[in-house]
């Protein structure tokens, strides 16, 4: 078994050479039609996703058809601890990009309580089968969705499935209800 930080650093290579293909691109509109064809998706009213940025799926798709069918939409914003909170994303939401690089928004206005989201949409640079999955090594998921009660799910393109895993699981590590794939 392989330590997460080398399955981190070697997939956070393998995205950057393979991210901006057309069949990458490709893969990604497979991904977004899957997700919304599922009843996951369908029945989510409250749907929490980051905003990405340049080595993860894109979300923007994912924010746009989630706006269309009116369902309130919510990015995090990390605060100390490594914990994070989501706020409802509006047109009016000012976006920055944090010290890490990620983005989010600039003020806690709009909080949306953790009961409420039916949705996660997990970010990770790689996910087995099974539902297991190597975020981006802060650990702000895993705290968050130690107790969220909705649904989890995370979309895999190729560079990012394994059928396998081939890391060592912590214990703090929680599972992807479904893994939302090219061919499924």
């Amino acid at each position: 078994m392989e330590t997460k930080e080398a399955i981190r650093h070697a997939q956070l290579n393998k995205i950057s050479k393979n991210n901006k293909t057309w069949t990458n691109s490709i893969n990604e509109i497979k991904l977004y039609e899957s997700l919304f064809a599922d009843s996951i998706w369908k029945t989510a009213q409250v749907v929490g996703v980051t905003l990405s940025s340049d080595n993860e799926i894109d979300t923007k798709p994912i924010i746009l058809q989630a706006r269309l069918q009116s369902k309130k939409v919510c990015v995090p914003r990390t605060r100390d601890q490594y914990q994070m909170d989501f706020f409802k994303l509006e047109s009016r939401t000012v976006i920055r990009k944090n010290d890490f690089g990620i983005y989010e928004p600039r003020e806690n206005i709009n909080l949306i309580q953790k009961k409420e989201i039916d949705l996660m949409i997990v970010p990770g640079i790689a996910f087995s089968l099974m539902g297991d999955r190597v975020g981006f090594g802060g650990g702000y998921y895993d705290r968050y969705l130690s107790d969220f009660k909705g649904t989890t799910v995370s979309l895999a393109d190729p560079l990012r499935l394994y059928e396998d895993r081939t890391w060592r699981l912590e214990k703090t590590d929680q599972q992807i209800d479904k893994i939302v794939t090219v061919e499924r």
